[in-house]
């Protein structure tokens, strides 16, 4: 396995702190400089995995003392078949809140600032987890 040991994006550093052999992923948990209850986990399929060009990410970013866990599910449209053309960012706390928040910016999870994510929750509303 090929890994980085430090990743640099617009929203800071991230050091590499563990690997992990989920079958048939390789987790990649990535640990913000300064921040190390902000992560980046990093789910990439091992290389004989079958549709190996999908991959998730998923952030954990603190927020006052709370540690949300912060995704850009994929949405279906109605018909269950195409992609939705709304992106919508899904916030979940430890304590079961879940708030969704639009997200038209080109930039991905990582690459968000804490003030970029700051401003996303203070627009977020109430929702269910798949978001219906």
């Amino acid at each position: 396995m090929v890994s980085l040991d430090m990743l640099v994006l617009n929203s800071g550093e991230w050091l590499l702190s563990d690997e992990l052999a989920a079958d048939p992923w390789y987790v990649l948990i990535y640990r913000q400089l300064g921040q190390p209850f902000n992560e980046l986990q990093l789910w990439l399929p091992r290389q004989d995995a079958p549709r190996s060009e999908k991959y998730a990410c998923k952030r954990y970013w603190m927020s006052d003392s709370v540690r949300w866990c912060v995704e850009l599910p994929r949405e279906l449209a109605e018909d269950g078949k195409e992609p939705a053309t709304r992106v919508r960012l899904r916030f979940t706390a430890p304590d079961g809140r879940v708030l969704w928040a639009p997200h038209a910016d080109p930039r991905g999870l990582a690459d968000l600032s804490d003030r970029d994510l700051g401003c996303l929750l203070l627009g977020a509303t109430a929702g269910s987890f798949s978001g219906v």
